[in-house]
């Protein structure tokens, strides 16, 4: 028998005799004196490499006895959308996963994994050891209990496991790097992102951005590398067929790979409790290019072997949740006022972070053109493949096709929040008045009315007006989990969607205009203004700024701030939560038309009246929800800023004071709330 370069001890003669996991499955003592032993010559950089691989592969097989094969952890993840509170835990560990984690397994990997192999003599076993040991892990993370999983992140986080991954990002095998992305994403959703510092959090999204725009080819080229074709051996656990059909494939796991990519991305700045808006400017001042990063992954072409793919959208979510607004705020309406000096300051230092880079808008831009460029041809055959399949809505045909269509939708209506938000610190930003004409034809489009109810399209075109129009974002974040009501959250990831960004978009820009005197004057230019967009023209600008289309969009707006308030009131009862995000969002968009109509001197008097009522039921309803949901700071500032509204209310409003005195009431109830807690 091979004793290996280190020679057998007692312990690994009687190991070997009675096989590997019949001995690591021995009572105790036996098995954690039997654990340790192994656990010291795997360590070895001159221990035998087919000894460490297989001992890695059995162990693995061990910890995650319920699993088939050893890569299902990733087929999973694949099938998997980012829904939060994140990839739900199994249970708890097993008594085998315990005892190995007290014999020391988590140094041991990292140990393993931490050896740099390098040279074309090292054979491939080296490689595999560690490409289980990584996955592995995080496939032991996924079934823990939520307390198991935290202790285990931090266990891991101590021994290095995030600088292992974003080395492995930069490996020359592909396999490495996918085992990097994989594990990321699924510390990401193991509260991740609760335990890292702001220059940790903005290295990673800088690694895995890096990898997501990367692209496949380096993967076909290695799989079709003789030297390096045997990773297509761990590519064929997931694709059935030979080389030529695992080749084939590639291009679509790759595809979703990236998926995961921006996902960890996300998922590490999408966390309860809410990363402070500190946090996040920390990161971008540490990173700055993040930002381009990002929108560079918002802009690259829809894989066509993968058209459902999320990066783009979740590109812009990723980049949204780097400009949250705090959770009790209504941007525009008196409730922003609620924001401490520190709060305004730091928010427009972030959104200046973004304004300096070069050529922001008109990367933003870009993200909304390529939509409007897209070839439409995959989104007919997965309507088509729906309708041929009854519709059925668990059919893989009608979930990709649903993909693909929210992916569009999600970055329609994040272009349109980005836009919203940075109106708001236009002046301190520096935004000049061309990057706020160029953005008009964008929000200007986004007013559009949506398309039939989806069960009557019968195009494309069709289905994409209506998902386009509704599609809204409302995620609980990673760390809701630990909740008694994860549901319950006071600050979910929330992006409304375009029915109602595109008006308060578009409203906005004209409001800063109206600020800087410039809104009446370009119906009086002759040339475009320089600095405009190619992507729009002067005669588009003077189109959607005449005083006739003005007061269009405050009529639409008028209508979409009703129908807003009727879906608030439908979720209620039973969704207080997602009622509140909604009635928020009416909030925001009524305090745009009043925002416009203070700034235009009344000339748009007639067709915003109302506004102010509306913005006073809006936030008055947004705080009881709040109140109902235990949420008393928020309940507190909506109820404040309701009241604040309701003050000086032209008569002409006819607002019920029965509204005020409610609000004066929930007010009243927050406070005491509040000392109670």
């Amino acid at each position: 028998m091979y004793a290996g370069p280190l020679g057998f001890s007692p312990v690994m003669d009687r190991i070997h005799a009675q096989g590997v996991q019949a001995a690591l499955y021995l009572p105790e003592p036996q098995r954690s004196e039997n654990l340790r032993t192994v656990f010291a010559r795997m360590v070895s950089p001159r221990e035998d490499a087919v000894f460490v691989k297989q001992y890695v592969v059995d162990m693995v097989a061990c910890l995650i006895p319920t699993q088939t094969a050893i890569n299902e952890q990733f087929s999973t993840e694949m099938a998997n959308s980012k829904s939060y509170p994140g990839l739900e835990p199994v249970g708890g560990f097993s008594s085998f996963a315990n005892a190995c984690l007290n014999a020391g397994l988590v140094p041991t990997m990292i140990k393993l994994m931490q050896q740099d192999w390098s040279g074309d003599q090292v054979r491939k076993e080296r490689y595999i050891s560690q490409y289980r040991a990584l996955q592995g892990l995080c496939m032991l993370l996924r079934t823990g209990n939520v307390s198991e999983q935290q202790s285990l992140v931090e266990a891991l986080l101590k021994e290095g496991v995030v600088e292992i991954c974003i080395r492995y990002l930069k490996h020359r095998l592909c396999i490495m790097r996918q085992a990097a992305i994989s594990a990321l994403h699924g510390l990401s959703h193991s509260f991740l992102g609760l335990y890292i510092s702001s220059s940790t959090a903005a290295h990673i999204v800088e690694s895995v951005c890096t990898y997501a725009l990367r692209g496949p080819k380096h993967v076909v080229d290695q799989l079709n590398d003789s030297a390096t074709a045997w990773q297509s051996e761990l590519f064929s656990e997931d694709i059935d067929g030979g080389q030529e059909e695992i080749i084939r494939f590639v291009p679509k796991y790759y595809a979703m790979a990236q998926d995961l990519a921006v996902y960890t991305a996300h998922g590490i700045l999408c966390t309860f409790p809410s990363r402070s808006q500190d946090f996040c400017l920390a990161a971008l001042k540490e990173r700055p290019h993040i930002l381009d990063l990002l929108l560079y992954c918002a802009t690259i072409n829809r894989p066509t072997a993968y058209p459902e793919s999320q990066m783009k959208a979740t590109s812009l979510e990723a980049l949204i949740a780097l400009f949250q607004w705090p959770c009790h705020t209504v941007p525009g309406s008196p409730a922003t006022v609620g924001m401490s000096t520190s709060e305004r300051k730091i928010m427009s230092q972030s959104m200046s972070v973004l304004t300096s880079r070069p050529e922001w808008s008109d990367k933003l831009i870009e993200v909304w053109m390529r939509l409007q460029e897209e070839d439409l041809i995959h989104a007919q055959r997965y309507l088509n493949s729906s309708k041929d399949n009854g519709r059925d809505p668990d059919s893989p045909y009608m979930e990709g096709f649903k993909k693909f269509f929210r992916s569009r939708a999600v970055c329609r209506a994040s272009v349109l929040r980005l836009i919203a938000t940075f109106t708001h610190a236009a002046d301190p930003c520096g935004i000049t008045n061309a990057q706020i004409e160029s953005f008009l034809h964008i929000a200007y489009f986004g007013c559009r009315k949506g398309g039939k109810d989806i069960k009557d399209c019968s195009s494309a075109v069709e289905a994409i007006g209506t998902f386009e129009y509704e599609e809204d974002v409302y995620q609980m974040p990673i760390g809701s989990a630990c909740m008694d009501q994860p549901d319950s959250v006071d600050s979910p990831f929330v992006v409304a969607p375009q029915c109602v960004l595109g008006p308060i978009a578009l409203i906005r820009l004209f409001v800063v205009l109206a600020q800087r005197k410039a809104l009446d004057s370009i119906q009086t230019l002759r040339k475009a203004p320089i600095g405009l967009s190619s992507s729009t023209s002067l005669a588009q600008i003077q189109v959607i700024t005449h005083p006739d289309v003005i007061r269009r969009a405050i009529e639409i707006s008028q209508v979409r701030i009703l129908e807003r308030l009727d879906t608030g009131r439908d979720y209620a009862e039973d969704t207080k939560n997602y009622a509140c995000v909604i009635f928020m969002s009416a909030a925001e968009l009524a305090a745009a038309v009043v925002a416009l109509d203070e700034h235009t001197e009344g000339r748009y008097m007639a067709e915003a009246r109302g506004a102010r009522k509306q913005l006073v039921i809006a936030l008055g309803n947004a705080s009881q929800m709040a109140l109902k949901l235990e949420h008393y700071q928020k309940a507190l500032r909506l109820a404040d800023a309701a009241i604040g509204v309701a003050e000086n209310i032209p008569a002409e409003e006819n607002l019920n004071p029965e509204i005020t005195e409610k609000n004066k009431r929930r007010a009243s109830q927050a406070t005491a709330g509040l000392q109670r807690k």
